[in-house]
């Protein structure tokens, strides 16, 4: 008997280790491109799958992520096919680029400006700062003294506009480091993670994200996976009041939506460090 096949159909994926779920008219909807073959109907029994009957996709599950949700927007929203243009994600764009190309689909999805639309802060320095942080290498390097004390330091960049990457290294990590955003206004303090405006990552096992200055452990799937010697990105998307971090060793991104009334701009890089001798370096 014929097996009856529907855009309706749920397809369970095991994309890189990462369980997925999605429709069948979502991994379909663009003809001609690898997904549309695969989930036809006619080949997915001869896809390998898991041990659970997951359909395995040995891709990366950030840049699937990121092209799932824009199939499924172009789904259930009426768009005109001009108006289907895949946004680049922000500080992987050639490899998302070079990851739909593989999956085949046409150039006419791709938005070639997006990338540069976003501004590198690339004069980005380390200044100003409370407790046992010393600054190094003309300010690029923000590390803690021998002690174990909260302290922070901030960023010199005032944000209101655009869209802004800083490159940061995670020299040496001891337990943990908080990377986020604050309010340039808010009041100096050791524990600034805590503030109202603050919004952001603590690495770690505890999963800590911070959203008005309050714990939300695992926020987004956030899993603190983030070690020493990794080279994080920290965007700040003024236009959309979002901030993003990318961890370019896991590929793994996340992402917090900012309230304009908690954290007005300008924004400024907020930086919490404890341990001894953990350090974060600004790369040009």
């Amino acid at each position: 008997m014929q097996k009856f096949i529907t855009n309706n159909d749920i397809i369970y994926l095991n994309v890189g280790g990462e369980k997925i779920v999605t429709s069948r008219g979502t991994l379909t909807l663009v003809p001609g491109t690898l997904l549309s073959k695969m989930f036809s109907g006619k080949w997915e029994d001869k896809i390998m799958k898991d041990k659970d009957g997951y359909i395995f996709l040995d891709y990366s599950p950030a840049l699937f992520k990121c092209l799932i949700d824009q199939l499924r927007e172009w789904n259930d929203t009426v768009f005109a096919e001009e108006e289907k243009v895949f946004g680049l994600p922000a500080g992987f764009e050639q490899q998302f680029q070079k990851f739909i190309q593989q999956l085949g689909f046409d150039s006419k999805y791709v938005n070639k400006s997006a990338s540069s639309n976003i501004q590198e802060s690339n004069q980005e320095r380390f200044n100003k700062l409370v407790g046992k942080i010393e600054l190094a290498d003309n300010g690029k390097v923000a590390r803690h003294d021998a002690s174990v004390t909260q302290s922070e330091v901030r960023g010199t960049g005032l944000y209101s506009t655009g869209i802004h990457r800083i490159r940061l290294k995670m020299e040496k990590v001891v337990d943990w480091v908080y990377v986020g955003i604050i309010n340039h206004s808010a009041p100096a303090h050791e524990h600034s993670r805590t503030s109202t405006s603050a919004y952001g990552w603590l690495s770690g096992t505890r999963k800590y994200v911070f959203i008005k200055g309050q714990n939300n452990p695992g926020y987004d799937g956030y899993d603190g996976d983030i070690c020493e010697n990794d080279a994080v990105d920290l965007v700040l998307n003024c236009n959309e009041f979002k901030i993003q971090l990318l961890n370019k060793r896991t590929s793994k991104q996340y992402e917090i939506p900012i309230d304009s009334q908690a954290c007005p701009f300008p924004w400024q890089l907020n930086v919490n460090l404890y341990n001894p001798n953990t350090s974060v370096r600004i790369l040009s």
